[in-house]
């Protein structure tokens, strides 16, 4: 008698029974590990012998026809089932379990600017499929209704239409459209004649900006040229005025077309940051001051190279981006 074949035998039918009792598992992955959904046992209880688990229902209005999220929450009831699994475009999502209610709530990723198909499989405590339900969910990029800037804080005076005024003056270097252009390396070298020389510090030149449109507005941004501070061609007294008038006189620190929002009269070679009280205007105005650099050539001259002026602000008006929703 052969007893290694016998002894063989026995041993595949000991392993055959032990692997009977533990069943096979759906193995899904779905990036972070692999989840498992248990598939009916061996034995009379199998899925051809279960109900089917009704298709789930969404609640009204989930989700929306389309949306700029590229997550969206899918909120439902889905009586009898245990568990909810959601495929579509972008993949398999994390599976989530079905209250005792029957409610569930299952977050699903988007593909951008496509129509998203999206299938929901409920699953019974069994492992077993139910009914399927399909919807379909357009994403569409945010847009703001003029196509202008939006709600983030940006700088609203780019390419602004630029005004200059007050004590006589010109522009020996570059124009006063390259302080609004965005580049700091280019800039306007003003000349204001000053026969002044021993009086006080209160003639300027203004510096007017028309953003085309009302904004809210919280800092100004002045930027001397590179070659200011060793030229000593900087201001050290300036003020930030603004105004929401439809048609202003020219600025004026007492006029009540104008709020002063900031001024300075000892300010230094670095290029100043102005935060102030938000702030809605339509006009920016800069004032440069005189302060006692004059140079003593005939006229006598005050001289400042100014390369940008950035005024930080957000359109009023803007539609604010919605809030992300999400089952969590």
């Amino acid at each position: 008698m052969n007893h290694t074949r016998v002894l063989s035998v026995g041993l595949l039918l000991v392993l055959t029974a032990c692997s009977a009792e533990d069943p096979e598992k759906l193995s899904l992955d779905f990036g972070g590990g692999q989840d498992s959904l248990p598939l009916q046992p061996d034995g009379p209880l199998t899925c051809e012998s279960e109900d089917l688990v009704a298709a789930p229902a969404l609640d009204p209005g989930n989700p929306a026809v389309q949306t700029p999220q590229l997550r969206v929450p899918l909120r439902g009831s889905a009586p009898g089932a245990q568990t909810m699994v959601a495929k579509g475009a972008s993949g398999i999502a994390r599976p989530v379990s079905v209250s005792s209610d029957g409610r569930f709530c299952i977050d699903v990723d988007l593909l951008p600017d496509i129509d998203n198909r999206i299938t929901l499989i409920p699953y019974s405590g069994l492992g077993c499929p139910g009914e399927t339900m399909q919807i379909s969910v357009r994403h569409v990029a945010s847009t703001q209704p003029d196509a202008g800037p939006t709600a983030e804080v940006q700088n609203v005076a780019r390419d602004a239409v630029v005004t200059t005024g007050g004590e006589a003056h010109s522009i020996k270097v570059g124009s006063k459209e390259l302080l609004v252009d965005g580049d700091s390396s280019s800039y306007a070298r003003f000349s204001m004649t000053d026969w002044d020389i021993n009086g006080a510090c209160d003639a300027f030149i203004w510096v007017k900006l028309d953003l085309g449109k009302v904004y809210t507005v919280t800092r100004a941004l002045l930027r001397w040229a590179a070659t200011a501070v060793e030229d000593r061609t900087y201001a050290t007294g300036y003020a930030v005025l603004l105004s929401s008038k439809e048609n202003p006189v020219d600025p004026s620190t007492s006029h009540a077309d104008w709020v002063t929002v900031k001024s300075e009269i000892e300010g230094g070679a670095e290029d100043p940051t102005l935060v102030f009280s938000p702030e809605r205007a339509r006009w920016v105005a800069v004032l440069l001051y005189e302060d006692a650099a004059t140079r003593l050539i005939p006229p006598p001259q005050e001289i400042f190279e100014l390369a940008e002026i950035e005024i930080m602000g957000q359109d009023p008006d803007a539609v604010p981006e919605a809030p992300m929703d999400s089952c969590k």
